[in-house]
């Protein structure tokens, strides 16, 4: 926690109000005399654009149960953890993301994509947008590098 918050340059009284975490509680945290609940970590991997996993890897506020399952859905998600857990899952094991029915629509409409191209497009996007801000920086970055070298030599 204090690296993450060291390397965004934050104090901890940024870092409270970022979390709505007290910053007695916060510097207990980074001090080891307290250990954080399952949502104090929740919060500070969201403020701090962390590695919720690890976080609550590192934190050991959840039974080991839980985090043997998470891992299991990070494995299942190639890295990420989905926030569809629930969800009707199609027969290609992806979880039929609803929300992205309109996308799947647009995409085979506009681009005329065959169906299940337009389903992975979607979920791809659905699972984007679900990363930290960080994480979702860096993907589109790298997809807009693809799409301006391509322009480049096309």
């Amino acid at each position: 926690m204090r690296r993450l918050r060291r390397g965004r340059k934050w104090n901890l009284n940024t870092l409270a109000e970022a979390t709505g975490i007290s910053y007695t509680h916060l510097s207990r945290l980074e001090n080891d005399s307290t250990l954080p609940s399952a949502d104090s970590v929740a919060k500070l991997a969201e403020s701090l654009d962390g590695d919720l996993k690890a976080m609550l890897d590192m934190a050991d506020c959840l039974p080991k149960t839980i985090l043997d399952r998470i891992r299991s859905l990070e494995e299942d998600a190639a890295g990420s953890l989905k926030r569809t857990a629930g969800l009707p899952v199609d027969s290609s094991g992806e979880s039929d993301a609803r929300p992205n029915l309109n996308i799947v629509a647009e995409l085979k409409q506009s681009y005329g994509l065959e169906d299940d191209e337009a389903r992975r497009i979607a979920r791809a996007v659905f699972n984007l947008v679900n990363l930290g801000k960080s994480q979702r920086s860096g993907i589109v970055d790298m997809i807009a590098s693809f799409s301006s070298e391509e322009g480049e030599t096309g």
